[in-house]
């Protein structure tokens, strides 16, 4: 037990304030771990999507609200269009060291083989912000919507050892169409293109629920092709409500 001692006429209140604020830092510090976004400029390039700010997946070690319902996230988030075979992600873990192991699934490899990121699948995060890619390419024998999973365990490391005890797991799992390329010697056709474009209906937009990872509420200006994002605290727990 600590005893704080003030002198003088100073006011207690603000006394106790400031101690207040410094332990509250000093407890986020402790705690803050790892985090994985995706930058504005990223999600631009590769999701063709404009944002104010980054897009969370991992905040502080939490998993970022909209993904903490797999099933959810995954019915309501639009496929990958096939013009994107590559992601880039940022992450960072500090002051903690945390260590990582990761780990990519396709569930269809005659559509698209199992994404590659450009790390090790395992080791440990950095304590300055650092991207890494992952490439998720079509086969182009066969066209149609893919299932890609993307698996994450993360835990600190104190005094040199890996905490086991407080390992966390975050699973994402996303549909990604895939167009069929490869032409067959013996087949004539023209239709060489099969793709299940089909996405179940629902009140969410797919910017809508990506706007939820953003650190702040973000909206899109009108250029042809936009979406409005908007802050889903009502809109999550009536969705979770009809789940």
């Amino acid at each position: 037990m600590c005893t704080v001692s003030f002198m003088g006429r100073r006011s207690t209140t603000w006394s106790y304030l400031v101690v207040l604020l410094v332990f509250c830092f000093v407890l986020n510090q402790a705690t803050a771990q790892l985090s994985l976004f995706i930058s504005k400029e990223d999600a631009k390039t590769f999701l063709k999507m404009d944002f104010q700010g980054k897009l969370y997946l991992i905040q502080a070690g939490v998993p970022a609200t909209m993904v903490q319902n797999p099933s959810a996230f995954y019915r309501f988030m639009s496929p990958i269009e096939p013009s994107v075979s590559q992601l880039q992600l940022s992450w960072v873990s500090s002051p903690l060291v945390s260590h990582y192991s990761m780990r990519f699934n396709s569930s269809d490899h005659s559509i698209m083989s199992d994404p590659v990121p450009a790390i090790p699948l395992q080791g440990i995060t950095p304590q300055s912000t650092s991207v890494f890619a992952i490439s998720f390419v079509c086969s182009g024998k066969k066209g149609g919507e893919v299932d890609l999973t993307f698996s994450l365990n993360y835990t600190k490391i104190e005094s040199g050892l890996v905490d086991t005890d407080d390992t966390k797991t975050f699973v994402l799992v996303v549909r990604r169409l895939c167009l069929k390329t490869a032409t067959d010697g013996d087949d004539g056709d023209d239709d060489k293109i099969v793709v299940n474009k089909e996405v179940t209906a629902s009140p969410w937009s797919r910017g809508t629920i990506v706007g939820a990872l953003c650190r702040h509420d973000a909206s899109h200006h009108s250029d042809g092709r936009t979406r409005t994002v908007v802050p889903l605290q009502y809109e999550a727990e009536k969705a979770e409500d009809g789940v």
